[in-house]
């Protein structure tokens, strides 16, 4: 967008509803602190936006150029068909559109719009085609992280039988709040996540189990260890029978 034009700012300042000194605030502030736009003094513009509209540019024009190939084949072929049978006009008929889906998945897929990431093909791959809206999506996402973390987390969305773009994005997010840029940081975050949660939990569990037992019940098992060999085995009390008396007991007086 030219920068030195009369009405420049008025028509930015309008667009977000503030006035010209603002609007012309925040376009210095997105190029020279944020670094958001590109600019030679005169124009300014984005690197990003300008890749994503040629992409979705690409799309349109392969639409475009499949449809006229199919109108002017079915064109020529109308003739042909009005001199053959129902049966073999049929036939046709469904092969032609068999051929439509085909190219129109060929259209879809990111690799046909020089979309040439391992990401994007991945995604394809297990996910599906991606729409045009996707594509772009999925193209920021792979120049900001890079393909590997990208394709880690379309694993992981198809592991939980999430495969769409919306869960895969979520976990990109999660790990991209967590300062996460690398496949090495995903792991090494989910071993400490498994670290922090089991032993604490095992150990509440034991401590649960070891407050149900009553002191003089483990004062009786020593006390069974002591004597067990020297008194016989039938005149040694049984302590579980003695610990499920105190159980009923306290059971009545409750």
């Amino acid at each position: 967008m030219d920068i030195q034009g009369k009405y420049a700012f008025n028509a930015i300042a309008m667009q977000l509803h503030t006035d010209k000194d603002a609007a012309s605030k925040f376009v210095h502030d997105c190029i020279h602190e944020f670094e958001l736009f590109e600019t030679d003094e005169k124009e300014f513009w984005s690197n990003s936006l300008n890749r994503r509209m040629a992409l979705k540019q690409g799309v349109s024009d392969k639409r475009r150029q499949a449809a006229a190939k199919r109108w002017k084949k079915e064109k020529a072929n109308t003739s042909d068909e009005q001199m053959h049978s129902k049966s073999n006009a049929i036939k046709r008929k469904e092969s032609k559109r068999n051929e439509s889906k085909e190219k129109e998945i060929e259209i879809e897929d990111p690799a046909s719009n020089n979309v040439t990431s391992d990401a994007a093909v991945f995604y394809v791959e297990n996910i599906g085609p991606p729409t045009g809206f996707v594509s772009g999506k999925l193209l920021g996402w792979t120049e900001d992280v890079g393909d590997e973390l990208v394709i880690e987390a379309i694993k992981r969305a198809v592991e939980q039988n999430k495969p769409n773009w919306g869960y895969t994005k979520s976990i990109l997010q999660s790990w991209s709040r967590k300062k996460i840029t690398t496949v090495e940081g995903v792991r090494a975050e989910q071993v400490q996540f498994r670290n922090q949660h089991q032993p604490r939990n095992l150990g509440q569990y034991k401590q649960r189990q070891s407050e149900n037992v009553p002191e003089w019940f483990e004062q009786q098992k020593q006390q069974e260890l002591q004597v067990k060999a020297a008194v016989p085995a039938e005149d040694i009390p049984d302590a579980g029978e003695l610990l499920r008396q105190f159980n009923a007991n306290k059971a009545k007086q409750a």
